[in-house]
């Protein structure tokens, strides 16, 4: 089942070039999204060979495959918005259209990632689903999956994005039994998504009038010197991953059999 309200979001009519530039742009000027794509990136690299066929689905504004600058000729998108297919065809990354509880491609894949989507939809094990369906045996599915072992402590109706009407997502135990379903071994999982997670926006956005100012001069001086300085290795490092109730999402490798 499709959120039609965050679907809008990529496939109005007023989502143009001008919109994937700043959707893409938060990526790289922004602390706690640069922590994540970096973290992203990482990990896709230590799993992705020279010679693989890789599907990023949805594609969005490109940065995966932007950073890791993979052969072209090896590289497909997936996308249901115009605007984001037409930006990576001007790149030279051939872009399937559709939709992704279909994912029909006559296709299979090395490589598939997905971050940043399936949070969204309530259905979200049929789109995982689809995703293994178009991998080669020995084959990587990367995606990042809400942590459910955060919201089962922390308060639903204190979620930042209110445009997410339920949380579909999975505990660590349930993301093992799932794919293991689906003919597919976990390999990896990581906790992911801190600096931007719901306890840390709790925090930022909390407060009367002055101690939100004071909040927000600190974020804005933490994000300064993060890019200055090039800490992301420091702020990586200051994650707890044993906590795992303060991660937003887990970051997902598994392998089919």
């Amino acid at each position: 089942m499709a959120n039609i309200e965050y679907t809008n979001k990529w496939t109005n009519n007023s989502f143009n070039a001008k919109k994937v530039n700043e959707y893409d742009r938060k990526f790289y000027v922004r602390f706690e999204k640069n922590i994540k794509h970096r973290q992203q990136i990482n990990l896709i690299k230590k799993y992705l060979k020279e010679t693989d066929k890789w599907l990023d689905a949805p594609i969005g504004s490109g940065r995966l495959m932007d950073a890791i600058k993979h052969d072209n000729s090896l590289c497909n998108g997936f996308d249901i918005s115009d605007s984001f297919i037409e930006w990576n065809n001007n790149k030279g990354i051939e872009c399937f259209k559709g939709d992704l509880f279909e994912l029909n491609i006559d296709k299979k894949f090395d490589i598939i990632t997905s971050m940043h989507t399936i949070f969204a939809f309530k259905d979200f094990k049929k789109i995982l689903n689809n995703y293994t369906k178009l991998l080669e045996k020995n084959g990587y599915l990367i995606v990042d999956i809400v942590n459910n072992d955060l919201y089962n402590k922390f308060p639903f109706d204190k979620k930042h994005d209110k445009s997410i009407d339920s949380i579909n997502g999975m505990t660590l135990d349930e993301i093992e039994l799932f794919f293991n379903e689906l003919n597919c071994d976990l390999i990896e999982l990581i906790p992911h998504d801190y600096f931007d997670s719901e306890y840390v926006l709790d925090w930022k956005y909390s407060g009367n009038y002055l101690v939100k100012k004071v909040k927000n001069l600190i974020w804005r001086v933490a994000n300064k010197l993060y890019f200055k300085l090039n800490l992301f290795p420091l702020f990586d490092l200051l994650e707890d991953r044993e906590k795992i109730e303060y991660f937003n999402k887990y970051l997902v490798v598994v392998r089919k059999r």
